[in-house]
């Protein structure tokens, strides 16, 4: 009982992130609703009768517009409005229905989008869980039958790509946003509950998330196909995934900057401050909006006055959550994933652009950071200062930064933060103590977990540095071998390749195939002769060239893999795997 109080303290005193214990208490109120104390029922139902649930509603300093809150809002103030249809809500003194039927615009506009362009917040290991919750809470609870089956089809959806992306129970791939802690100790993915619970992958885990507590209690039942692709190991697995949108290209989607009912697309993908948004975006937030206020207004100022700025870019944005393709390429022994040529040059967010893994604590990733610390949201580990060039085809993973190119990055651009150019170098992630064997020779440090293994390699002159107090605490280990590598250079060319012994021979023969070999050039341009692949060229203007054939860094398929082919757009997924079969159709 504690914590069903402790979570109605958070919700009354106005804290962000209320709505993820909104949902909790509509859950324990919609399903235990004859269990529970009457006591504990009054004080649950006058918490949901005085929550903010919009903007609007009042002025407060709690986030509602990123992808995740639009959801977690939008079911709960669907959900609890229906509970209590005929009473009076304390912030607006509008009915329950009244707020039932306000959520169920938002809701359902929303709900079309992420089915049609997915999702912004690509293979979020913190935000798919979130938005689980509330899917499944509308999939379950909602009074209308085609909210509940269109939430059910988005959980479904969300399932087939943690199914289809996950190594060993965990989303060990590039994220739309990401976090440090999450990132660098797998364990604490909030996902991988989900995982466990729904097709065995995995450990059991030590904590429990959201959307696994949802899946556990409710009645949502996982289709047979999904579980089965969770369960398939193949020898090799390419996937490709398309989300999101552009904002020049939206109106071809029917998607209109200029229409305020078409806005909270463009905030879910945090691109309030573009040009063709901006003004339409000031017309749809309210001065009670602090967050979200403070950072329209100044960018309505901004480009309303581009012609004074000699240095001016019609998307500011350092939070764009736009267009990406995804690859992912898994076997049973590694899996290597990356957002291909996204946004490169501009500055960063909580992007995770590229990753590979050999399973638990065995990953490489490389960033430019940003000033916070190691940990948290924006930092030293998680995201970008500014964004890479990357491209991945199969096992290997060519990464180009050019931190020194952002002539448009001023204090008066919307969004500057000084922490952007922080660092004047790119680093890698190398947990050598992850590696049963590791070596470092010539431009490479490789290592191997079981059968798999990784190599990270420069042609530029590296440096380890010690390792961090919180970095240790946060692993749960004391004494680490250094793991940050760092390139003293604002242009800087990263490449990674993966193996197993099943194809790549013992470790020392693929230490020694991938050390022969020399990266020649940088980030301008490179080459570099891959020994799985074949020869590989790429630069920051030229692309993306494998065993003499040019590679599509985009795709038209929201879906490519052996199980499905899903144009993107399309609202039906066929998915067959060794013959289980099943059709998810969000009409």
């Amino acid at each position: 009982m504690d914590h069903i109080y402790a979570t109605i303290d958070h919700i009354d005193s106005r804290s962000d992130c209320a709505d993820f214990g909104l949902h909790a208490l509509l859950r324990i109120r919609y399903r235990y609703q004859d269990d529970i104390d009457s006591e504990i029922r009054s004080a649950i139902d006058k918490t949901l009768r005085d929550a903010v649930y919009w903007f609007e509603d009042e002025e407060t300093e709690m986030w509602f517009s990123t992808e995740n809150h639009q959801v977690l809002y939008g079911a709960a103030e669907l959900l609890a409005g229906a509970l209590l249809a005929n009473q009076t809500f304390t912030v607006t003194g509008e009915t329950g229905a009244w707020h039932h039927d306000r959520a169920a615009e938002r809701l359902t506009r929303w709900l079309d989008w992420r089915a049609r362009f997915g999702f912004s917040e690509w293979l979020s290991n913190q935000y798919y869980d979130e938005d689980l919750v509330a899917l499944l809470n509308v999939a379950e609870y909602a009074s209308s039958a085609d909210l509940c089956r269109r939430a059910g089809f988005l959980v479904n959806i969300i399932c087939y790509e943690l199914a289809v992306n996950s190594f060993e129970g965990h989303l060990m791939t590039t994220h739309g946003r990401a976090y440090a802690d999450a990132v660098l100790n797998p364990e604490l993915e909030p996902v991988a509950p989900v995982c466990y619970l729904g097709w065995g992958n995995g450990e059991p885990p030590n904590t429990l998330g959201l959307g696994a507590i949802a899946l556990a209690t409710g009645d949502h039942r996982i289709p047979a196909a999904i579980r089965a692709i969770g369960r398939d190991q193949p020898a090799e697995l390419l996937h490709i995934e398309r989300h999101g949108l552009d904002v020049e290209e939206a109106p071809e989607f029917g998607i209109n900057p200029k229409d305020p009912e078409d806005t909270l697309f463009f905030w879910g993908e945090l691109v309030m401050g573009h040009r063709d948004v901006v003004e339409t975006a000031l017309e749809v937030c309210s001065p009670n909006y602090r967050l979200r206020y403070g950072e329209i207004e100044p960018a309505v100022r901004y480009h309303r006055n581009q012609a004074k700025r000699p240095k001016y870019t019609p998307d500011p944005n350092n939070t764009a959550l736009t267009r990406v393709n995804t690859m992912t390429f898994r076997t049973p022994d590694y899996v290597l994933s990356c957002a291909q040529d996204y946004r490169p040059g501009t500055f960063g967010f909580q992007q995770h652009i590229w990753q590979a893994s050999l399973g638990e604590r065995a990953l490489v990733f490389t960033n430019h950071p940003q000033g916070g610390p190691d940990t948290s949201m924006n930092s030293y580990w998680a995201c970008n200062g500014v964004l890479p060039r990357a491209a991945a085809y199969k096992g290997v993973c060519v990464v180009l930064y050019q931190i020194g190119q952002l002539p448009y990055l001023t204090p008066d651009i919307p969004g500057f933060d000084e922490s952007l150019a922080a660092f004047p170098y790119t680093h890698a992630y190398v947990p050598r103590f992850a590696f049963e064997e590791w070596v470092e020779q010539g431009d490479w440090v490789c290592g191997r977990r079981h059968n798999g293994y990784v190599a990270i390699g420069t042609p530029q002159e590296t440096r380890w540095c010690d390792p961090k107090a919180d970095i240790c605490e946060l692993l749960g280990l004391d004494d680490l071998l250094p793991y940050d590598l760092v390139v003293d250079n604002q242009s800087v060319a990263w490449i990674c390749e993966v193996g197993r012994r099943e194809t790549h021979g013992p470790f020392d023969e693929f230490v020694e195939n991938v050390t022969s070999e020399t990266i020649t050039g940088d980030a301008d341009s490179l080459s570099y002769d891959s020994p799985s692949v074949g020869e590989i060229s790429f630069g920051w203007d030229d692309p993306f060239i494998v065993d003499s054939q040019k590679l599509p860094l985009a795709s038209g398929a929201r879906y490519r893999d052996p199980y499905c082919h899903v144009s993107f757009g399309e609202t039906i997924v066929t998915l067959d795997v060794d013959g289980v079969q099943c059709q998810l159709s969000f009409e």
